[in-house]
């Protein structure tokens, strides 16, 4: 940030200190006139209808136009209901709560997310606790029976909005948005006669000075051509339920991979089918997987650990290192961590000048696309979920602001 005070004595030696141990050291605070003010806000959004009753309801979250938007974090609350035990409750509750999350225009999505993705994303920031890993909070910060429930999810993370300047939306001078999100029936992921009483969707803005954004306009769109940046947005194959399966027994599957995308990182789950809704989000321990197009094989690991250690590229990867440590190597048949990501392409540090898209598995240019799973099954019944983290060419018109995205260009 800039400081008119010490600017205004640029003879001082404290001054010229600052400002060359600034221009090296991004965390060292710099002196410097063409550092623009940017001023934070946290705007509490509410749903175009509130959210009510126990079924399955989709909301609407019109975007402020308060700035560069990067983060969002919803918050649903439930009401208060006896469950039938402590663990009557889905694993994952907060994700498997939401089928959908869409940025839209127009009523279109620009971006989209499945449950699958906020499965992968949580499992990423979960330190391990029941809180953490529910997703949830209760009052009292426990999961007693009769209590309120507050569910957290960040569902701008799964977006790719980031505090990075590169990841944020710029809602002044780019069209109305609105955050879709659909509720599922509260039925399908607990046993409790619960209802939802209300949502919020939390969005964190950076606000420039108004020369300030001036300038970052003329600077980034232009009246002659679309501003162009790649995106994160997720697509998801159909479901696959499998059925005759011997509880025990190591079962292989293959599914087709239908999209026609530019894929970086895919996430495969295998979720054992339960008579009771509350299990959902328990998973089967998948022991080797393999992908295959154009006829060959393009990727495999026959070690589930590897898939997960290797899936570390935020740097704070909860999966698997625990147990492993503990000295289990492998984690149970019947576990709500047994989400697998293949990463297909890598990006690396999140700014400017080191950020680069490395490359990826272009689904369009692939024949005959599948994968191949084999997972310890549990239960005699299972369903594959399979979710793709894509990249779409972003373009926003410089005279309008009208966004539109592409899969191909």
């Amino acid at each position: 940030m800039s400081n008119t005070i010490l600017l205004s004595q640029q003879h001082s030696g404290i001054v010229r200190s600052l400002q060359s141990s600034g221009v090296n050291n991004a965390y060292v605070y710099s002196v410097d006139s063409s550092v623009p003010n940017v001023s934070q806000t946290i705007a509490e959004l509410r749903p175009s209808s509130e959210a009510t009753g126990n079924a399955r309801q989709t909301l609407e979250f019109p975007l402020a136009r308060q700035g560069f938007c990067n983060g969002m974090i919803l918050q649903v609350n439930l009401s208060a209901g006896a469950e039938a035990d402590g663990d009557a409750i889905a694993f994952h509750m907060g994700a498997n709560m939401v089928s959908s999350v869409e940025l839209t225009v127009r009523g279109r999505p620009i971006r989209k997310a499945s449950t699958l993705a906020l499965i992968d994303m949580n499992l990423k920031k979960s330190q391990g606790g029941d809180q953490e890993r529910y997703g949830l909070a209760a009052s009292g910060g426990n999961l007693a029976n009769n209590e309120t429930r507050t569910v957290y999810l960040d569902v701008g993370r799964v977006f790719g909005i980031t505090s990075n300047p590169m990841n944020n939306l710029d809602s002044l001078f780019c069209e109305d948005m609105t955050i879709n999100i659909v509720l599922e029936a509260v039925a399908s992921f607990t046993d409790a006669n619960r209802d939802y009483t209300s949502a919020r969707l939390f969005c964190r803005y950076g606000m420039l000075e108004s020369a300030e954004y001036d300038k970052y306009r003329s600077e980034n769109f232009s009246s002659t051509q679309p501003t162009r940046r790649l995106v994160v947005s997720h697509e998801k194959e159909v479901k696959k339920r499998l059925t005759g399966l011997t509880a025990g027994n190591v079962e292989t599957a293959m599914v087709d991979l239908k999209m026609k995308n530019l894929v970086t990182k895919t996430v495969v789950a295998v979720e054992a089918v339960f008579g009771d809704a509350w299990k959902k989000g328990r998973f089967n321990r998948i022991t080797a997987l393999r992908a295959y197009a154009n006829g060959q094989e393009i990727w495999a690991t026959s070690s589930p650990e590897a898939c997960f250690l290797l899936d570390v590229s935020d740097g704070d990867s909860d999966k698997a290192i625990k147990d492993i440590n503990l000295g289990e190597g492998h984690f149970s048949d019947n576990d709500n961590k047994n989400v697998y990501s293949i990463e297909w392409s890598q990006t690396s540090l999140p700014d400017k000048l080191h950020d680069s898209f490395k490359g990826g598995l272009n689904l369009a240019d692939l024949t005959s696309a599948y994968l191949e799973i084999s997972f310890v099954s549990n239960q005699t019944s299972a369903d594959i979920h399979v979710s793709h983290e894509c990249r779409l060419l972003e373009s926003v018109d410089g005279n309008s602001g009208l966004v539109s995205v592409s899969a191909r260009e």
